[in-house]
């Protein structure tokens, strides 16, 4: 078992032979430290749980009072040791990305979600980091909420669920939700339905029952960017308003309908998986 000793904060100064910064860092002797891992794994529920059941176990084993996991030093949670190898890791390392300052961790400590914990919690933090690099993604523009509508009819959503187990013919489902009054229609269909299809269905299951709407709200789906289902809407002087790319929340009633459909017919369908389309009357 290699010798591991551990690295004083960061903020301090250290001697040359206290601490290794390399592409894999590598500890030298300090007792203090070594004392504050010791006495964490008594508190940390984790630790404590690997001590008493995971002692023997392939891959396990304590040395001189320190646990290991396939020789990774077990570190406790205690906000100081880990924060000083994040720092060292980070901080000393030039400030590079998590990636970087993860490789220079893992090959020698362990402990749950230090992955995480590293690029959702300390590299977010860095002052120097936010002060110092420049952003790489273009900045976001300002999200609005969608105008409550002025009546029932005028402003639906539309989404597909699926695909489905096949059943009678069937195997997606095209949802149709009033986003004033949550009426909804549910409309059996196949993942190969065209655009001139897709418009029969809704002229068929809500136009000739409900009236013409102003606004339709979708997502991205082929049928919706489709040149025949724009054409269709220009004529007929309805607004088509499409969710931008990983925003759900624009098409927020479809995907609360959709949610609630996948949970209601789980309690109807045979146990073949037949009979969802039966279950819709």
């Amino acid at each position: 078992m290699p010798i591991l000793a551990a690295v004083a904060l960061a903020s301090k100064p250290v001697s040359s032979a206290s601490v290794v910064v390399a592409p894999v860092l590598a500890i030298g002797t300090n007792l203090e430290f070594l004392e504050k891992i010791e006495q964490g794994y008594t508190k940390d529920a984790w630790c404590k749980k690997l001590l008493d059941k995971g002692i023997g176990v392939a891959g396990v084993s304590k040395w001189n009072g320190l646990l290991y996991v396939a020789d990774h030093l077990v570190v406790p949670r205690v906000t100081d040791v880990r924060k000083s190898l994040f720092q060292m890791a980070h901080d000393c390392l030039s400030h590079f990305g998590s990636a970087k300052s993860y490789a220079a961790l893992q090959k020698t400590f362990y402990w749950p979600h230090m992955c995480r914990n590293l690029e959702e919690s300390y590299i977010p933090g860095c002052v120097d980091c936010q002060h110092n690099k420049s952003p790489t993604s273009k900045p976001v523009g300002p999200l609005h909420s969608l105008d409550v509508p002025d009546g029932r009819f005028q402003n639906i959503t539309l989404d597909f669920v699926g695909p489905l187990p096949e059943d009678d013919g069937y195997n997606y489902l095209l949802t149709i939700t009033d986003r004033l009054d949550a009426d909804i229609r549910l409309i059996p269909c196949r993942t190969d339905l065209s655009a001139e299809r897709a418009a029969s269905l809704f002229f068929n299951h809500w136009y000739c029952k409900n009236g013409l709407p102003k606004e339709i709200i979708s997502d991205r789906n082929k049928l919706f960017v489709s040149q025949f289902w724009s054409a269709l809407h220009k004529l007929t002087g309805v607004k088509l308003k499409l969710s931008s790319l990983l925003h759900p929340q624009t098409d927020g009633s479809s995907e609360q309908t959709n949610k609630t459909v996948i949970q209601s017919l789980c309690y109807f369908v045979d146990c073949n998986q037949k009979g969802w389309v039966k279950a819709l009357l």
